[in-house]
């Protein structure tokens, strides 16, 4: 990987681009090989923030390899993404939350639906903020056009 594969994300933090990581080289890719490079790299970014303990990094992170994707790619990261709306794993639900509502993922709004639903039968004391800010997120996609 060259400097010119990093981009800064956070003060004095440099992640690898999943451009750089992948796609260098690689002259075609389906949406399979594509799942497992944004899955991997994805776990590779959470796991980098919590061995340094800062959890930014993870969100930086997660942004900056949404934010590199071309328009070919993006669809694809975007249905990823949209699956892991109903992960059980809350950190990996937090953060395709957090890439659905930044960048207004449409493709995930069944996911989200669903996840509604899931939050109302909930008795663990998060639930009820988690499926507030899930009606939040799907009241913004219903209000914004498609892209």
């Amino acid at each position: 990987m060259t400097p010119n594969d990093e981009k800064m994300v956070g003060p004095q933090k440099k992640v690898p681009t999943l451009l750089g990581y992948v796609y260098k080289g690689c002259a075609a890719m389906n949406l399979q090989d594509f799942r497992e490079v944004w899955v991997q790299r994805w776990d590779e970014i959470v796991s980098e923030a919590i061995s340094s303990k800062d959890p930014n990094l993870a969100t930086f992170g997660l942004r900056a390899m949404y934010k590199d994707l071309n328009d070919d790619q993006r669809p694809w990261a975007d249905q990823v993404i949209a699956e892991r709306v109903t992960s059980t794993d809350p950190q990996e639900r937090f953060g395709a939350l957090l890439l659905v509502d930044e960048f207004m993922i449409h493709a995930a709004l069944p996911q989200l639906r669903a996840l509604e639903t899931d939050c109302h039968g909930r008795t663990d004391p998060g639930g009820p903020y988690e499926l507030a800010k899930i009606r939040r997120i799907i009241d913004r996609l219903g209000a914004a056009p498609k892209s």
